[in-house]
């Protein structure tokens, strides 16, 4: 019985070191969106995609017109941001390395988007 307790101490104790270890290998975007006269925009989509696996993270931002995508692994990334009566924004190549805070403040043009067109 001591011996099944002690081993599941030790494996939880693994398991915790792992996601430790994971959580110090990330890193994170944050930044505000505004419109041309610098008023924040709340609710505004941000879609943050690592452009070598195509993996996305989706947020908006707050009241305030702050965004913050945190845990990502180091790369590189795409930035989208998205609001109605506003036309889309991408940036893109922001390069994330470990246990970086990178800021990307994002301003939205004034317009209404009528065709959107991707290129492969």
């Amino acid at each position: 019985m001591r011996k099944t307790i002690v081993l599941l101490l030790t494996v939880a104790a693994l398991i915790h070191a792992g996601a430790l270890v994971c959580a110090a290998q990330t890193a994170q975007i944050t930044g505000r969106v505004s419109d041309p006269s610098d008023a924040v925009l709340p609710d505004a989509d941000i879609t943050v995609t690592n452009v070598d696996t195509g993996i996305e993270a989706i947020t908006s931002t707050n009241d305030a017109g702050y965004y913050n995508v945190a845990l990502l692994p180091p790369g590189t990334y795409r930035i989208v941001a998205e609001k109605e009566g506003f036309r889309p924004l991408t940036r893109l190549g922001v390069t994330l390395n470990i246990d970086q805070t990178h800021r990307v403040d994002l301003i939205l043009q004034l317009g209404v988007v009528t065709e959107i067109i991707t290129v492969t």
